[in-house]
């Protein structure tokens, strides 16, 4: 703050002076409790002023994001992007363009729905939507893809296979090794239960793991080539099931029976806790090691992500496709802080040391970085 001083065009009354420096001492003290206040917000880093539709961190700071680029192809016009790479400092580059993508001459769209990085940061994985022409009367065909790319844009493909990336698959992420892909294929629609495979791009060599187990939601362990998940029966009778999972073992643990699972599981970053809504309005946690017992901590019903220490949440609140106020949740009592002056996003991100937050405006959908305090 910064004070500037006039002369006075008249003396000073002191007896005046005298009472209105008890005022001013009051002033001082609010002003110096607001610039804490301020102070303990969380600082704005940079801002990338592109229309991004998906982001995420990298192990060591770097932001992969998406850019809207849509095209006019003959008579259509055509949802596309280009990726992006940004410094920790938020320096950007194009890395690769939405032409490499597309390997049809027929109509051809695509959103990039997620991305995921590989544990040493040198792969990643581009989750898509797509939707293409199949015929000549319009007809269309949608479905879901998963681009394998390096972190300077070139491209991976899987050997032997002729279609581009990795068809109907979602979520995918790359293990410890390096070489392998985890991914979630559909085995009851609409997108109700899943089977896990997994392939190495290098031979083409693909498989499914955990053969005749369906999963509800997945939550990758990529560094330890762990996972947890929800467990159903295909017919989907009885009860959910918390499991743990070994990717490379393919050995399973069943860590508790749920009375009822409501999305938005999530892992710690250390791996040892894992975090769900068992309802509408609870987020039920439980200790991997310890699983028999659980905290709840009712907040209603948001998307959340775990803060580097693990002792808050992070949630935004309402739907997870409209923008909604971010507050942190403290564990265990539940008790809350608001986040950025309680303004709106629509998406938002931690970084893997959980030193910083990504926002998505809405509107501009330009991605805002900040430091957490």
């Amino acid at each position: 703050m910064t004070f500037k001083c006039f002369r006075s065009p008249r003396p000073l009354n002191f007896r005046k002076f005298a009472h209105a420096g008890v005022f001013f001492s009051m002033a001082i003290c609010a002003g110096l409790f607001f610039a804490a206040a301020v102070h303990a917000q969380e600082k704005l880093k940079f801002t990338i002023e592109e229309e991004c539709t998906a982001f995420a961190f990298g192990p060591d700071g770097r932001i992969v994001f998406s850019v809207r680029h849509p095209v006019k192809v003959k008579k259509y016009y055509l949802e596309r992007a280009d990726i992006w790479m940004a410094s920790p400092e938020g320096k950007k580059s194009r890395i690769l363009t939405n032409d490499k993508i597309v390997k049809t001459a027929q109509p051809f769209s695509f959103t990039v729905q997620g991305i995921s990085w590989s544990p040493d940061g040198h792969k990643l994985a581009i989750e898509m939507l797509t939707d293409e022409e199949t015929s000549d009367q319009g007809d269309t065909k949608q479905g879901e893809t998963t681009e394998l790319i390096t972190d300077g844009g070139q491209e991976i493909n899987v050997e032997g296979s002729k279609a581009t990336g990795i068809p109907d698959s979602t979520r995918a992420q790359w293990l410890a090794d390096g070489s392998t892909v985890v991914y979630l294929s559909e085995a009851v629609k609409p997108r109700m239960l899943y089977v896990i495979r997994s392939v190495v791009p290098s031979t083409g060599a693909s498989k499914p793991l955990f053969e005749g187990h369906f999963f509800s939601a997945v939550a990758w362990d990529a560094k330890r080539n762990l996972a947890v998940a929800i467990e159903r029966n295909r017919d989907m009778s009885g009860p959910f099931k918390l499991v743990s999972l070994d990717l490379l073992k393919q050995t399973r643990r069943e860590l508790a029976s749920l009375f009822g699972y409501e999305g938005g599981l999530s892992l710690s970053p250390s791996g040892t806790k894992a975090g769900y809504y068992v309802d509408g309005d609870t987020i039920e946690i439980r200790d991997i090691s310890s699983p028999q017992k659980a905290v709840d901590v009712r907040v209603g019903m948001g998307r959340f992500e775990w803060s580097g220490d693990e002792q808050r949440l992070l949630l935004k609140k309402g739907p997870g496709n409209r923008s909604g106020d971010l507050v942190w949740v403290h564990l265990p009592d539940g008790n809350l802080d608001t986040v950025l002056h309680s303004l709106t996003y629509r998406e938002f991100a931690i970084s893997p040391d959980g030193r910083m937050l990504g926002v998505e405006q809405p509107g501009t959908r330009n991605l805002m970085v900040y430091s957490i305090p």
